[in-house]
């Protein structure tokens, strides 16, 4: 959910750039910025103080509990801080107030605008520290009598900068590089005046921005400290995977997190630009059947192509919420010569289509879940999904949440919770290979997705071939 509100923000910076006195408030710079960002920082000290009380209480107790509290508080104030930040940087001006500060640098506005709430995960981050290592020195002792894998605790700073690293630049990374180019060939328009450039200029914008989000995985692989995994069995099995599914993926790369985080990841959505990651933890702890399910549950991303459809979906909402309110407004008859109505629209468009990545997403996951099993199922010559297969899968998503902390009820907004996909795991057991129910689902959320989209672009696409606007 923090990808997914560090999205917004960058949308809603770009929106808000928009023509239109959509302010409620007309304040300077220092109390615009104070109006975004000082409820956020209210919300790290409460945190700082909670997670001191924790420490306390862990200590005096020895019970798992108050961290558990300190950690929960903690993730309903970060969603409800990022959440205030959009609302406050929009209505309050913020983004208006940092683009005349830094007018003419390339990436300034977006840096002021970005800083604050980075600067609030990382503080919040910085308070749970303590109890972190608390939990670690506790697993310390059963690791040791099991015989697992110790790794040294992470200090502060490399515990806030892996999870800036792994959680922020995974997003704020490339919506900074697109906005980098975006400035430079904005810049470059200003100094270069030939009749040559001004019919160049589109396509090189656009071929930049596409250059920079195909790249994006590689930097990424880079700044997740990953390294390639040249053969052994593990690499064999991927590439004996990846042939018989039909797909290319490059690696498997080992992620290395010193033993901090179960999981499994791939980078890119075109080939060659796409790397199939494994945490180190996660080969470390889980068994060879676990890691194979894993495996062709990432690969299955990539057959399946979520990535790609995960963004027409949201495309498709996105026009479909866009063209019911113009509608609603035209019949309405609404006066919006300040742009606050267009504004509000925009930003309920916006938490809509973030609604509809989630509910997307979830299902995508259970699809990656059943074809998971299903390779179990068939490299073990069955027609039908075996108990086998279903249980190893259950067994390893149980694993991989016991490992990170996660208790299996919690609900994930991009993954469900893990009890609830072990659920339908376990229903699963028999049903045909050939026709998993899931597999219908996603079809028809594919199909819709595909004609509600085409639908919204139809204005689009008779304006730009009769050279007329479609009006209402």
């Amino acid at each position: 959910m923090v990808q997914i509100l560090l999205i917004i923000i960058f949308v809603s910076m770009h929106l808000a750039e928009e023509p239109g006195d959509w302010r409620l408030v007309h304040w300077t710079s220092a109390a615009t910025l104070g109006l975004a960002a000082g409820p956020m920082f209210v919300m790290a000290i409460i945190v700082e103080a909670a997670a001191r009380r924790a420490a306390q209480a862990m200590d005096r107790q020895g019970h798992l509990r108050p961290f558990l509290v300190a950690e929960g508080l903690a993730g309903r104030l970060r969603l409800l801080g990022l959440a205030w930040y959009v609302a406050a940087m929009v209505s309050g001006g913020w983004v208006v107030e940092a683009s005349a500060i830094a007018d003419g640098l390339p990436l300034g506005p977006e840096l002021l605008v970005v800083i604050p709430p980075v600067a609030f995960l990382a503080a919040l981050w910085w308070s749970l520290h303590p109890l972190e290592v608390r939990v670690r020195e506790a697993m310390l002792f059963r690791q040791l009598a099991s015989g697992a894998p110790v790794h040294e605790i992470p200090t502060r700073v490399q515990f806030v900068s892996g999870l800036i690293r792994h959680q922020v630049l995974l997003v704020v990374m490339p919506m900074l590089l697109v906005s980098l180019w975006d400035d430079l060939v904005t810049l470059a328009g200003t100094r270069l005046t030939a009749p040559w450039w001004h019919a160049v200029e589109p396509a090189v914008r656009w071929a930049g921005l596409a250059g920079v989000l195909l790249l994006s995985p590689v930097v990424l692989k880079a700044v997740w400290s990953t390294i390639l995994i040249r053969g052994g069995p593990l690499a064999e099995q991927m590439h004996d995977m990846c042939r018989h599914h039909g797909v290319r993926i490059r690696g498997p790369y080992l992620w290395r997190t010193h033993g901090a985080m179960v999981n499994g990841a791939v980078l890119g959505a075109f080939w060659p630009m796409r790397y199939l990651l494994l945490t180190d933890a996660l080969l470390e702890r889980l068994d060879s059947l676990q890691v194979e399910g894993v495996l062709a549950h990432e690969v299955a991303h990539v057959k399946r192509r979520h990535l790609p459809w995960l963004a027409v979906s949201v495309a498709a909402c996105v026009l479909a919420a866009g063209w019911i309110a113009s509608i609603g407004l035209h019949v309405a008859a609404v006066d919006d010569a300040d742009g606050v109505v267009g504004m509000s629209v925009s930003l309920a468009m916006l938490a809509f289509a973030a609604l509809a990545f989630g509910w997307v997403s979830r299902r995508f996951e259970w699809q990656a879940d059943a074809f998971a099993a299903a390779h179990l199922s068939a490299t073990r010559a069955a027609s039908v999904v075996t108990p086998l297969a279903a249980s190893v899968m259950e067994s390893a998503l149980g694993r991989v949440a016991e490992l990170n902390g996660v208790p299996v009820a919690r609900f994930s907004f991009r993954h469900g919770s893990i009890l609830d996909r072990q659920r339908r795991l376990n229903a699963l057991i028999g049903v045909d290979l050939a026709r998993l129910p899931i597999d219908r689902s996603v079809q028809r959320i594919k199909l819709v997705s595909l004609v509600v989209g085409l639908l919204g672009l139809a204005p689009f696409l008779w304006e730009w071939w009769s050279g007329r606007p479609l009006g209402l």
